[in-house]
């Protein structure tokens, strides 16, 4: 029998592989792509509206010694 940690990694692997072929799936589906895209962008610009009050902000003054 397979140690634990043997299991665990040829789990991990398979896992792994099972990942990169989804993506290749999709990634050669250019309705899926284009989806994918879209809702990427859709994303982008919600972090940039709650990044973008940390931007505006002032940078800290130095202290002086």
């Amino acid at each position: 029998m397979a140690s634990r940690s043997a299991q665990e990694k040829e789990w991990r692997t398979q896992s792994d592989l099972e990942t990169l072929s989804r993506a290749a799936e999709i990634q050669n589906d250019r309705t899926r792509m284009t989806a994918v895209q879209k809702h990427a962008a859709k994303q982008v610009a919600n972090l940039n509206k709650v990044a973008a009050p940390a931007k505006a902000k002032a940078p800290a003054k130095k202290r002086g010694k």
